[in-house]
């Protein structure tokens, strides 16, 4: 009875495991069927062992058992893959040519299939027919079990791969063709696009005399999400020139290439984004740029002392490329009109805009319009923004609109450097004994070029800086620390402080991520009352928005709580009484502590009497010529609440109580003055 069971068992083996004696090495490879669709042999690795033939895998992890395959390469396109049929659904395929023991790795792949199967297409342009091909396949993980292989030859009609691209004519205006694609195959080419296996439709078209192509597809009765890929070279090995998905109008796809030959084919590849079969439509259009279309050829706006308003519509412009963002706007914006500003000497500039139609304005700056960082917005709800930048430098404004096209006035301004956008201008921070978060934004502001290279981290949106300065306090020990607000945050910056004066300082340190992906500096023994200054940027994610800053010992004592310490406030007593005070006339009061008693300011060659601050919202302003006189009345954040012409009596009870800035510009002199002004009903 023993004697039986065993030739059972062996009779069991011999009959499970006969068919596997040819596939352990390269010399008894399995010959592979080449059907028109996958027909999967499935195949058992339980009996196999490792072959130690051939090259090593160029992919995956795998490195023991392995089963070995061959067949001739068709005329077409072939497609080898693994597929799931048991227990092994993670397999490694490694394609070679030549002979055993003398074989060249052609491709290997993992995880391009079904699943975390593999997956190769191979076209008759990269391998001649007739070709003999090796197959290698090993399990990801080393484990045993049932696996299928298949090789197949799909049978492409028009528009099905590459090598049956349908012409795309390119016309001056988008002409509609409309592509049913319902029963469609997969064209199984690899790349970052489009899914080897999305069922896909291909087209070639030759780029124009200009060497600028806008291809788009477009919406249908029955619509889909579709995504688009530009391809260049040829069809034996495409070359991913663009992809998109979601560009265009809704959930279509929007290509704006730029970086084409005249003359030269490419294939444009469509596919639906998820699903099986499609409908759409596309279609190829040479442009015709008009002034503000691109970067190129943006809109040179004049800086006036005045404000003269020039009025735009977005009406006809063609939608340039978002290479750059946007980060203030939908990014499938189908209208926008480029400008440009040249920064004055005075270092900034004011931009006021008005549109009733929701368009807004990114501000943008950078070497050239080759390379190009958003460096700020201005909402349709802000209208006004101070743009600081190098005298000389030319920075640019793109106004955008993704509902409709819709018409904008706008006026550029000489203005004032923000404060702490470069050295000469930091802010100072007064040590506290605790960290008191003062938050800041970079949005606006320049790259200053004062400080030395960051020697920590990496510096974000073109070396845009802030830059403050501070005091040693009594114990000669100080920690400076960046913090990320719950507004609007940057989420990630980068310190480096100094010693010195502008223009003439050594770093002291550099920091990165000490406090998470805030920074922090620990000084310690330095001279009580010696000046610091600092600069913050930005970690290389090209993000605006606001960061916190706070500077801190226990011997900092601040009496009264105003957030100036007993070093830098003139009387520590009086909560009231502090640099960031505000000046109160006919008193015998230092309230901002500069050493002056008044608040009557020169507006180039007119006084001004701005009273009485604190206020309950009404304020007079006194002054000998009202002409050509207009206001701000903005937040701490500089967002612009309220503006219009200087009069005699201004009404801001509609606002809360709180700390503002009031802004009188002379536009006929070009001057201004700027007071903080405290709204208080108690």
């Amino acid at each position: 009875m023993k004697r039986l069971f065993t030739l059972l068992t062996l009779f069991s083996i011999l009959s499970t495991y006969g068919t596997l004696s040819g596939q352990d090495n390269c010399a008894d490879a399995i010959q592979l069927e080449i059907t028109e669709m996958c027909d999967p042999m499935t195949i058992s690795t339980i009996a196999l062992s490792a072959s130690g033939n051939g090259p090593d895998f160029t992919c995956g992890y795998g490195t023991g058992v392995d089963a070995w395959f061959t067949l001739i390469m068709p005329d077409g396109t072939l497609v080898l893959q693994t597929v799931d049929v048991g227990d092994l659904d993670d397999m490694v395929m490694q394609v070679s040519t030549g002979s055993c023991g003398s074989l060249t790795v052609f491709d290997c792949d993992d995880d391009s299939g079904p699943g975390a199967q593999s997956q190769i297409s191979i076209s008759a342009l990269q391998i001649a027919p007739g070709t003999q091909l090796f197959i290698r396949v090993q399990e990801f993980d080393d484990e045993r079990g049932n696996f299928g292989i298949c090789a197949f030859s799909p049978a492409f009609g028009p528009g099905g791969n590459c090598e049956n691209a349908v012409p795309l004519q390119v016309g001056s205006t988008c002409e509609t063709t409309e592509i049913d694609n319902n029963d469609g195959l997969p064209s199984f080419v690899q790349s970052f696009c489009i899914s080897p296996t999305s069922v896909d439709y291909w087209f070639s078209t030759v780029i124009p005399p200009s060497g600028v192509l806008i291809v788009e597809t477009l919406d249908l009765p029955v619509s889909f999400d579709m995504v688009m890929g530009i391809y260049s070279r040829d069809c034996g090995a495409p070359f991913v020139e663009d992809c998109d998905d979601d560009g265009g109008d809704g959930v279509q796809s929007y290509i704006h290439y730029m970086d084409g030959e005249p003359g030269e084919t490419v294939f444009i590849r469509v596919a639906r984004l998820s699903g099986v079969g499609s409908t759409f439509g596309i279609c190829a259009v040479e442009p015709d740029y008009v002034n503000g279309d691109l970067c190129s050829n943006a809109i040179s706006l004049e800086v006036n002392d005045e404000c003269e308003f020039q009025t735009f519509s977005l009406e006809g412009t063609i939608r340039s490329t978002n290479d750059i963002g946007p980060f203030c706007a939908p990014l499938n914006n189908p209208f926008d009109l480029w400008m440009s500003v040249e920064i004055p000497e005075s270092g900034a500039v004011n931009v006021i805009t008005e549109s009733t139609d929701g368009i807004s304005f990114q501000i943008v700056n950078g070497t050239d319009c080759g390379i190009l960082r958003e460096a700020g917005c201005i909402s349709a709800q802000t209208n006004e923004r101070t743009v600081s930048g190098i005298p000389g430098e030319t920075v640019y404004l793109r106004a955008m609109n993704g509902i409709s096209a819709g018409e904008f006035d706008i006026c550029v301004q000489p203005s004032e450097r923000l404060r702490g956008d470069v050295c000469a201008t930091a802010i100072q921070i007064s040590p506290q004994t605790t960290c008191q978060e003062r938050v800041f934004t970079n949005s606006g502001f320049s790259n200053s070029e004062d400080g030395f290279p960051f020697i920590c981290g990496s510096e974000g949106v073109s070396g845009v800086d802030n830059w403050f300065w501070t005091t040693i306090p009594p114990s000669g020990n100080l920690i400076i620390e960046t913090t990320v607000p719950s507004d609007n945050p940057i989420n990630d910056h980068v310190l480096q402080v100094y010693e010195g004066e502008c223009g003439d300082f050594s770093i002291i340190e550099c920091n990165d991520d000490t406090n998470g992906t805030a920074s922090q500096v620990t000084l310690t023994g330095r001279t009580p009352g010696e000046i610091i200054y600092f600069e913050v940027v930005e970690f290389a994610n090209n993000s605006f928005g606001n960061f916190g800053i706070c500077t801190y010992d226990v011997s900092a004592v601040d009496e009264d709580g105003d957030g100036w310490s007993v070093a830098d406030d003139c009387n520590d007593n009086d909560p009231l009484i502090n640099p960031d005070a505000t000046e109160i006339n006919d008193n015998t009061v230092d309230e901002n502590c500069d050493g002056s008693l008044t608040a009557v300011h020169d507006l180039g060659g007119i006084l001004i009497d701005i009273h009485p601050n604190p206020t309950d919202g009404r304020l007079t302003v006194l002054t000998a010529d009202y002409n050509n006189l207009s206001y701000s009345f903005m937040d701490m954040q500089g967002r612009v609440l309220d503006k219009g012409q200087v009069s005699p009596q201004l009404d801001f009870t509609s606002h809360p109580d709180g700390i503002y800035v009031f802004q009188v510009v002379d536009r006929s002199r070009g001057t201004k003055v700027v007071e903080k002004i405290v709204l208080s009903r108690h």
